[in-house]
C-alpha cells in the first residue's frame, strides 16, 4: 500500500469544489457508512485513501468484493490524519475517504416529476439529513432550486449517510427552470408556510402532489401562481417556526400516511 502523493492529494483537493467534481466526474466520499452506501449503490472506487490503523473496519464496511478489487487495482493509499481531515472536510474524520465515480443513478433524468422540491436550502448538513429523511419515506426524486447547498459535497454526503447515492433524481435548477420543467406534468405544488390557514392534516396527499419547502432565512421563493396551495404544520406557536429538516420530516410522514395508510 503506497503513501498518498502530493500530486494525488492536490488532485483530490480539487474535488472539494463543485467545479472540480464536475470537471473530473468524481466525488469525495467520507467515512465508513457513506463508503459502504456508495459501493452498495454501484459506485466505482478510483482511489481509496485511508488510515492504516482502520484497515479491518474499512474492509468490513466496503465488503470483501470491493476491498479485493481495490487491492487488485492498486488504488489504496495511506494518508496522515491532517490529509484525511482536509479531504473529508471535517476536523475529526473517520479513517477513510473514497474518490469515486458516482453510481449510475447520478445525473439520470427519469421521465417523472420530483416528489419534493427544496427551495434554496443553504446548509449542507440540513440538506443531507433531509435527503436521508426523504428516502426513508419513499421520496427518491428531489429537486433543488439554486442558489442552494451542493448535494454531492462531502458535508452533504456525510449528513445524508450516503442516502444521496440511492436517489433516482437529485438535480439543481434555477427557480424559473424548475417551474418550466414541472409544466410537463399534471402536478400540484404544495408550499409549506407557517402563515397559511390550511393545516397539513387537512390535506389528502396524492401521487400528483409535490412538496415544496423553502429555507428558514428566505422562505418560499417560487412564484405564487406556481403553487397550488400552502400548508402549515400546527403547533403551540411558542417559536416562529420549525427547523426546515424537522418540518420536512413531519410533511413526509403525513404524505406517507395518506399514500400508504400505514
Amino acid at each position: 500500500m503506497r503513501r498518498l502523493s502530493k500530486e494525488e492529494f492536490h488532485s483530490l483537493g480539487q474535488l472539494l469544489r463543485p467545479s472540480g467534481r464536475q470537471e473530473a466526474g468524481l466525488l469525495l466520499i467520507p467515512g465508513f457508512k457513506c463508503g459502504q452506501e456508495f459501493v452498495a449503490a454501484g459506485g466505482r472506487i478510483e482511489l481509496l485513501v485511508l488510515d492504516p490503523d482502520h484497515v479491518e473496519e474499512i474492509r468490513l464496511a466496503l465488503g470483501e468484493e470491493a476491498w479485493t478489487l481495490a487491492l487488485e487495482q492498486d488504488v489504496l493509499r495511506q494518508a496522515r490524519p491532517h490529509e484525511l481531515a482536509r479531504l473529508a472536510d471535517q476536523p475529526n474524520p473517520e479513517g477513510l475517504v473514497l474518490a469515486g465515480r458516482p453510481p449510475h443513478a447520478f445525473g439520470q433524468r427519469p421521465a417523472a416529476p420530483p416528489q419534493l422540491v427544496l427551495d434554496g436550502v443553504q446548509d449542507p448538513g440540513n440538506l443531507g439529513s433531509m435527503l436521508r429523511t426523504a428516502l426513508w419515506f419513499g421520496m427518491d426524486r428531489v429537486w433543488l432550486t439554486t442558489p442552494c447547498a451542493d448535494a454531492w459535497s462531502p458535508r452533504a454526503i456525510r449528513s445524508s449517510m450516503g442516502a444521496v447515492f440511492h436517489m433516482t433524481d437529485c438535480r439543481s435548477l434555477a427557480p424559473g427552470d424548475l417551474v418550466k420543467s414541472l409544466g410537463k406534468w399534471p402536478v400540484r405544488l404544495l408550499g409549506l408556510d407557517a402563515a397559511s390557514g390550511t393545516s397539513l392534516g387537512e390535506h389528502v396527499f396524492t401521487q400528483e402532489d409535490v412538496l415544496v419547502l423553502g429555507s428558514e432565512s428566505h422562505g418560499l421563493r417560487l412564484p405564487e401562481k406556481a403553487l397550488h396551495t400552502r400548508l402549515r404544520i400546527p403547533g403551540a406557536g411558542l417559536m416562529e417556526s420549525l427547523n426546515v429538516g424537522h418540518a420536512m420530516a413531519v410533511c413526509a410522514w403525513q404524505r406517507w400516511q395518506c399514500l400508504h395508510g400505514a
